[in-house]
């Protein structure tokens, strides 16, 4: 019995990162050995993930978000899963 829709993807290759930051902070787990709590997305997919993972840490992504993303107020960008 699966209490949780995406119970499974938390053992998975996935990319983790933070709501709010100011600059592209995020992380690859490989292995599916992390877990998260709140204010912490993650991303799967049936592909090698290192892709994403080196562009969203990469100095584009953060000038393209710094275009589409909201702010805090304090310099902070507000790095939504939708617009992820």
């Amino acid at each position: 019995m699966k209490y949780c829709a995406y119970t499974d993807d938390l053992n998975r290759q996935k990319i983790l990162w933070s709501e709010i930051s100011d600059i592209p902070k995020f992380a690859l787990d490989e292995e599916g050995e992390f877990y998260i709590t709140n204010k912490v997305f993650l991303m799967t997919g049936n592909v090698n993930l290192w892709y994403l993972y080196a562009f969203f840490n990469s100095l584009i992504c953060e000038i393209y978000f710094s275009f589409i993303a909201s702010t805090t107020g304090e310099g902070t960008s507000q790095w939504f899963k939708y617009k992820v």
